[in-house]
C-alpha cells in the first residue's frame, strides 16, 4: 500500500508539471530559461525520473512497515491493518 501512495503521488506530481507548469510557462517566469535549456533540462529529467519512482518505490515497500512496526511498539504511532 506504501508503495501505490509513493507510486501515485509521484505521477501526480509528474502530470502537474507536465500540464500546469510547462504550458503555463511558470519555469521561464521563475527561473529565466530558454526554451532551449528547458527542452535539454526536461530531456534529462526523461530519463532521471523513472528511476526516482523505481527506487521511490522500492524503499516505500520496505522502510515504512518497519517503521510502523518500531513506533507501535515504542507506543508512539498506533496503527490498526486489516492483516
Amino acid at each position: 500500500m506504501y508503495a501505490l501512495c509513493a507510486f501515485i503521488g509521484l505521477e501526480a506530481d509528474i502530470i502537474f508539471r507536465i500540464f500546469i507548469l510547462i504550458p503555463g510557462q511558470t519555469y521561464k517566469f521563475f527561473y529565466g530559461l530558454s526554451n532551449e535549456v528547458l527542452s535539454l533540462t526536461w530531456a534529462a529529467s526523461a530519463f532521471i525520473t523513472p528511476i526516482q519512482v523505481g527506487v521511490a518505490v522500492l524503499l516505500s515497500t520496505f522502510i515504512p512497515p518497519v517503521l510502523v512496526k518500531i513506533l507501535s511498539f515504542r507506543g508512539w504511532f498506533h496503527f490498526e491493518s486489516d492483516s
